[in-house]
């Protein structure tokens, strides 16, 4: 089963852009680009990941996220120009996974989108906590059940 990405990008050759490198490395990908059409798309498709920049036309993507996550439970990667550390906070507290400062490198930008779908794909890393008391270090230790 593929992946399924919702860019939310109001600047259309980076959409665009970020589109066609993810559908490359086998997602498929809804791009919008106004909150408006995010939320349409959002009624129709099972979005695995929503890629959001926050100054969007209209309505931010902090807004747009915070109402979406007191609906539904979803992984959100904020990609934006915005680095002054209020920023950053804030899109936390609007409930992202992983804030991202343009530039980026496409491959660094696959790799945390690929990290977040694994950390929320239930039942394929089990973290447990195992606890082995030897000269009185405790270990944690991660049994990965993929395949």
């Amino acid at each position: 089963m593929m992946d399924k990405l919702l860019i939310l990008e109001d600047d259309r050759p980076m959409n665009l852009a970020l589109k066609l490198y993810f559908e490359k490395a086998g997602y498929v990908v809804y791009p919008a680009f106004r909150v408006s059409e995010a939320a349409q798309i959002l009624e129709k498709a099972d979005v695995d990941l929503l890629i959001a920049d926050i100054g969007l036309p209209g309505r931010s993507g902090l807004d747009f996220v915070r109402g979406l996550l007191k609906e539904r439970k979803m992984p959100v990667l904020f990609l934006t120009v915005r680095d002054e550390e209020q920023d950053i906070l804030n899109g936390y507290e609007a409930g992202c996974e992983e804030y991202v400062v343009k530039p980026i490198s496409p491959k660094i930008l696959l790799k945390k989108t690929e990290a977040i779908l694994r950390r929320n794909r239930g039942g394929e890393n089990l973290f447990l906590y195992h606890e082995e008391v030897e000269n009185g270090l405790r270990m944690a230790v991660l049994l990965n059940t993929e395949g």
